[in-house]
Parts: structure tokens; C-alpha cells; sequence
């Protein structure tokens, strides 16, 4: 790990039952850690002494830091997830944490934390995030600076007893924290520690709490806090986000003014929740024209109903830059614009006013936000049936890469691969060329891309997606699937039947109201019906909405979740210039983006040679 700049460590509940002897991995990396620490420090002693040895003048001084710097780098980011015992480990690590900027924490299992220790170990730390699963109690008071300043000078007199200089502390030991972002989320504190903390955090941007209270009392009065952060002088906010118990309070006038002169350009908006309500659909629309990241943050998946409040937002924000909401389960419905789920999968017959039965109340729409760079979703269906039907996973690949065409940073997850709401975990994942997964090959700008959900199975052959990477561009690949494409002829021909069938039981069942009405049923999608839907309603609702789409972006979107699509993307795949995601870092299958390869050593993590059938599940068993 020499030079490392970064860690992330990632151990389940199971291994901290073994006996102590047989968690090696954790001694691994404790000593890991100690020798990184060590040779950083013995750098830093070698580079005082060669200074005070050569340096003669500030120029030969500064180039000499430089260079010594380039030569190294201490370990600055570390990031434990999924860690039940968090106290334990940070205190088996202090020791070696003193370089750290960056800390993200996320422990399973709730007991105390000392955030005294961290901030005292840690003091060049810009970032702090402590992320919890279940309730975490932050005991203070937090009077770190206190403790900082003895540390501090017990560290130079250690020196100074050595004959060593003392360390030169900057602008910190007058009283400073370098803390740009602190997260706290399912935390209980005590609203005096934090006030205490902020009166030493200047260069404070990000601010986001989650608390909650273990006694009936109170431990925190939102108006008094709000007023306080008011008074903060030094301090200017652009993402803040305060809630007790999980609850929104924005919504109250007090409260909302307050809130908008804390954070006045207010564009990274959090919420403790797993989908939207109307008093934070209200509130984040007064910021519409400022809102440029959006996250739904909860500790369990929860699925959208479907009168889709998030959808009916991403409808109406062209300004979203960034949504991230992995625990929020978005309902397929929403994207099935043209209705194709139900009648391609024989649900249903290809009588509208069944089908509207069957969809209930979600309306499909298009995104507004056509510029959005990160997406982290769940997606769900009315219909359990119908989670893992090709046609399915074609309307949603197709959809996102039409709709959404620069995303950067893609992670969904099939919410039945949780053991959620159903009792067991679903069934694997199939992304064999039918289910469109090569669709996203047309996202040009992707540099991150994880599909599925940690622990589920992925169940396809290397042939169906080793398109991600330059040797599946031959010609003998792409020969190989132009033979599987070949096999499609009566499949294609199927669906062209029920298309014409579908459009004729939509023109034979209602009457258009007018031109415009009629130009917009016989291009766009057959809206959602009920028996109650007069024609003239029906008409405005399909086309409401078209509403603000691009002509261009109407007609690519025609053939939504159709197999003709998968093929005509075979067809462009085939070009000898095509060249598959140019800035791609990482992909990972059923896996946190964190552990994700690169696409050719992804592929042959999934597919090692001892496979002789070309055939894997991750985390499952063979077909």
C-alpha cells in the first residue's frame, strides 16, 4: 500500500462473529496502515533534515518540499462500510489517521461514538461523514479544540525533548477546524455539542443533520438552532439540511425563512426519506431554478406509490444535475411511456381500458432534467411478474439513454434482488442481449456503471456483454451476434403484429378530439385509462405528456422497450469506428460501485477461465 492515497474497506456482520484468530484480514490491514504511517513519517523527518542541511534560500526550500511531496503521498481518504463494530475499529486505527482529509463511516449496529477522538486524530480532516444504519449515540460535550491544543503540545514538547523542531501547526492552532463537509444521519446528539463544534468551522460549506432522541425530551429545539447557525458570521452554507426523528420541518414559515437566509443559494437538497411528500415537493420547487442535486436518503428500500411525487418532479426540473436516492424504489410503470410492459408480456389483452386498470394510477412521463450526470436508483414494478421481463429491462435501459444521454455515474438496482417486501431474494438478473442491456453503450460520456443489488446473481453468457470492451469489437464477436440477432426474425415479426394491433384498438376505442390531440396519439405514447376516461381527457393526457420534448427525442423514443431497438443498437455496435464508453473507470455487477473494475477485468472476474461453459452467476450458482 505504499503511496496509497485512498481506502475503502468494506466487512459484513458475519465476519466479526469468527474468533479473533481468524480475522486476519483486519490485522492485514491494521498493519497496513502502521507501515504506510511510519514510512510517511520517516519521509517527513528525512525531508526536515535535507531542508535544514541545503536549504539556503525560500525559492530552494519551496522547490524542495515540492519535489519531496511528489515523491509520496500519505494516505488521505478513508472510507469503512458495513462495520458493526466502528468504536473498536477507530480506535485500533487512531493512531494512524493524523494525514486523513477525508472520513466516511458507516457502522451496522448501533452503540456509542466519541467524536472527541476523530477530531483530535484527525486534524487536517476536511470532510467528515458518519453514516449509520441504525441509531448511533455521539456522547459529548465535544470540546475538541481544547483537547487539540494539549495533543498539540504534548506532540512538541515529545519533539522538543528530542531535539526535533516543532511542528508548524498554521492557522489552526488559533482556533481553527478545517472541516469544509460534516454529515451526521441517524445520529443522537446533543444540540450544545454541535453549536460548540461550528464556532470553530470557518471554512464550513456542507451541513447536513439527521438526529434523533432516545428520551421523550427533546435534546434539540430546531428554532433556537436555526437562529444560532443565523448568527454565524464566519460560516456560508451552500447544502444544509436539519431534521429531528426524521421529520421534514421546512415546511413551517418560521422555520423556511430561516432556512433560506442559512443557505440562500440552496442547490444540493437532501431528505431523510425513501420518497418525496407534497410538503418537499412544495419546497423544492420554490428552489427550481437553483436545485441542482437531489438526494432521498433512508436505511431501508421503500417503494414509490403510484401517484409518483419524485417522478412528477423530474418532470419539471430540467435544472437536476444529480439524483441520488439508491433506496428509493421507482416505480417501471412511470417509463413505460408507449405501455408496451403488460401487452408484450401477455398480462393483459390489448384493450386499453384493461390495461389502464392494470398500470392504476401512474402516469408515464419524460425527464425534464435531459442533463443529468448521476443517477442512483431502485426501480420496482406494480406488477411483481413483470420485474425481470426483457421487455422491462428495455424500457428502462432505453429510456435512460435517450432521456438522460450524459450520464456519468449510473447505479440501479431490480429491488426484488432484496430480500424485501417479498420475502426472498429474486431471481438473477438476466442481461443477455434481448433484455437491451447494450442499450447503454450509447451513454458516451458513462464513467461509472453498477446494475443489480449487493448479493444478487447475475445470470448471462460473456458473449452478451463483452461488447464493453475493445476484443468484443471484432469481427468474429460481432459475427457471433449478428447470428443471435438472426434467430430474432419471428420474434420481430410478433411484435410488429401487436404493435399494429395496438395502435388500432387505440384509434377504434376513442375519439380524438382534434388535430393536434390526434398527431399526438398516433406518435407518442397510449397514455394510462381508466373506465372512467372521457376521450377528450385521455387525448390531453397523451398529450400533456409530450409537453416541452424535443421533436428529435419524440421519434427516438417510438420504439421504447421494443426488440427492434436492441437491434437497430447491434446494427450501430457492428460500425468499425464504434468504440463502447471512452471514459469508463468502473463497472460493477451486484457490488458496490467502490469494489467495480474496469470493464475488461470485470468481465474476468465474472468469467474466469476454469468456466468452461462461458456461463456464471456472481453470487449464485450456475444455469
Amino acid at each position: 500500500m505504499a503511496g496509497a492515497g485512498g481506502l475503502w474497506w468494506r466487512s459484513d456482520h458475519d465476519y466479526w462473529l469468527k474468533p479473533p484468530p481468524q480475522r486476519v484480514h483486519w490485522g492485514f490491514l491494521k498493519k497496513a496502515l502502521q507501515l504506510v504511517h511510519e514510512r510517511y513519517q520517516q519521509q517527513q523527518e528525512q525531508q526536515r533534515q535535507s531542508l535544514q542541511i541545503n536549504s539556503t534560500q525560500d525559492d530552494q526550500e519551496g522547490h524542495l518540499i515540492r519535489t519531496r511531496t511528489k515523491l509520496y503521498s500519505p494516505l488521505r481518504t478513508l472510507e469503512l462500510v458495513e462495520n458493526p463494530r466502528v468504536s473498536y475499529l477507530i480506535s485500533d486505527i487512531l493512531p494512524y489517521m493524523s494525514t486523513l482529509t477525508v472520513l466516511r463511516i458507516c457502522p451496522t449496529t448501533g452503540e456509542s461514538f466519541d467524536m472527541n477522538e476523530i477530531l483530535v486524530s484527525c486534524p487536517l480532516l476536511e470532510v467528515f461523514h458518519l453514516l449509520p444504519t441504525e441509531k448511533l449515540r455521539v456522547f459529548g460535550p465535544w470540546d475538541v479544540m481544547t483537547k487539540l491544543r494539549n495533543a498539540r503540545k504534548e506532540a512538541d514538547s515529545d519533539l522538543a525533548g528530542k531535539g526535533k523542531r516543532p511542528h508548524h501547526h498554521h492557522s489552526r492552532a488559533a482556533g481553527q477546524l478545517p472541516l469544509q463537509s460534516l454529515i451526521l444521519r441517524n445520529v443522537f446528539f446533543y444540540q450544545s455539542c454541535i453549536e460548540e463544534l461550528l464556532n470553530y468551522t470557518p471554512h464550513l460549506t456542507e451541513l447536513q443533520l439527521v438526529v434523533w432522541s432516545p428520551d421523550e425530551d427533546s435534546t434539540f429545539d430546531p428554532p433556537s438552532f436555526y437562529q444560532y447557525l443565523q448568527s454565524l458570521d464566519h460560516i456560508s452554507l451552500d447544502s444544509f439540511h436539519f431534521s429531528f426523528e426524521g421529520k421534514f420541518d421546512d415546511n413551517t414559515p418560521e422555520l423556511k425563512e430561516m432556512a433560506r437566509k442559512i443557505c440562500p443559494n440552496r442547490h444540493k437538497w437532501l431528505f431523510w426519506t425513501g420518497d418525496l411528500t407534497p410538503a418537499m415537493t412544495r419546497s423544492l420547487m420554490e428552489y427550481q431554478n437553483v436545485v441542482t442535486t437531489l438526494e432521498l436518503v433512508y436505511n431501508q428500500p421503500v417503494i414509490c406509490g403510484p401517484s409518483g411525487l419524485l417522478h412528477q418532479y423530474l418532470c419539471a426540473s430540467p435544472q437536476l444535475l444529480h439524483l441520488r436516492a439508491s433506496n428509493t424504489a421507482y416505480l417501471f410503470d412511470h417509463l413505460d411511456l408507449h405501455q408496451r410492459t403488460l401487452l408484450y408480456e401477455g398480462y393483459i389483452s390489448i384493450d386499453p381500458l384493461t390495461a389502464g386498470q392494470s398500470y392504476g394510477s401512474a402516469r408515464p412521463g419524460v425527464w425534464a432534467c435531459r442533463g443529468l450526470k448521476t443517477l442512483h436508483l431502485a426501480f420496482d414494478s406494480q406488477t411483481d411478474r413483470l420485474l425481470f421481463a426483457p421487455v422491462c429491462l428495455r424500457i428502462v435501459f432505453g429510456y435512460l439513454t435517450r432521456v438522460v444521454p450524459r450520464l456519468q455515474d449510473l447505479q440501479i438496482v431490480i429491488l426484488s434482488c432484496f430480500s424485501y417486501g417479498r420475502g426472498n431474494v429474486g431471481p438473477p438478473l438476466r442481461l443477455n442481449l434481448q433484455s437491451g442491456f447494450c442499450l447503454l453503450s450509447r451513454l458516451r460520456n458513462l464513467e461509472k456503471l453498477r446494475i443489480g443489488c449487493d448479493g444478487g446473481s447475475v445470470d448471462c453468457q460473456r458473449s452478451d456483454i463483452e461488447w464493453m470492451i475493445p476484443s468484443g469489437q471484432s469481427p468474429r464477436k460481432i459475427d457471433e451476434r449478428r447470428k443471435v440477432v438472426s434467430g430474432w426474425t419471428q420474434q420481430l415479426a410478433e411484435e410488429e403484429r401487436m404493435e399494429i394491433k395496438r395502435n388500432q384498438s387505440i384509434s377504434s376505442s376513442y375519439t380524438i378530439a382534434n388535430n393536434a390531440a390526434a398527431q399526438a396519439w398516433s406518435t407518442g405514447p397510449s397514455s394510462s385509462f381508466s373506465s372512467s376516461s372521457s376521450p377528450s381527457s385521455t387525448s390531453k393526457q397523451v398529450a400533456d405528456i409530450w409537453n416541452n420534448v424535443e421533436p428529435e427525442l419524440k421519434q427516438e423514443l417510438q420504439n421504447l422497450g421494443r426488440l427492434l431497438d436492441v437491434k437497430t443498437m447491434l446494427d450501430e455496435m457492428a460500425d468499425k469506428d464504434f468504440r463502447c464508453w471512452p471514459y469508463i473507470q468502473k463497472v460493477a455487477f451486484h457490488r458496490p460501485i467502490e469494489m467495480g473494475l474496469s470493464p475488461e477485468r470485470e468481465l474476468k472476474e465474472m468469467f474466469p477461465l476454469t468456466t468452461l461453459s462461458g456461463v456464471r452467476l456472481r453470487f449464485g450458482q450456475k444455469s
